[in-house]
Parts: structure tokens; C-alpha cells; sequence
């Protein structure tokens, strides 16, 4: 799951009720930043502690995420459609 973390974003419930599923099923989460730092997120008294390990990238950074994606994937020999 990839997370798109704003300012706004942060304070809407269903952001959370999403994460919390893929939490629960133990699903990979990828946070996006975008007008938010990591350091916000993990200094937030608010933030459940899961949410404060997940991975993360700045938004302007994305296709560093999106190269070492392709990089697994091709490891794990998916075929190609």
C-alpha cells in the first residue's frame, strides 16, 4: 500500500481505517511525504507506534521508490505480460 501523508490527510479517519487494515493483514505500507516530514510523523503523540516504522519517501522522491520496486520484482522473476 502506498500512503500519501499530508498535513491533511493525517487527520482523516478513513486514512486510518485503511492503514489499520493493511496493518492488520500484515500487508507492506509505503508512506509518501508530501509537506510533512518523517520527523513530524514520528514525534506525533497521535501516531499509533506502527505508523511510526513504516517505511518512507518524500513525494519528490517517488521514483527513487518506483526504480528499487521494479529492481524486487525482476529479482523475484514475476513473468511479463
Amino acid at each position: 500500500m502506498l500512503v500519501l501523508f499530508t498535513p491533511t490527510a493525517s487527520d482523516r479517519k478513513y486514512v486510518w481505517l485503511e492503514i489499520g487494515m493493511f496493518l492488520g493483514a500484515r500487508k507492506r505500507i509505503v508512506g509518501a511525504l508530501y509537506g510533512v516530514r518523517k520527523e513530524d510523523i514520528s514525534t506525533d503523540q497521535y501516531t499509533p507506534v506502527a505508523l511510526k516504522r513504516i517505511d518512507s519517501v518524500e513525494l519528490n522522491n517517488i521514483e527513487s521508490y518506483f526504480s528499487e520496486l521494479a529492481q524486487r520484482v525482476q529479482a523475484w522473476g514475476t513473468p511479463h505480460v
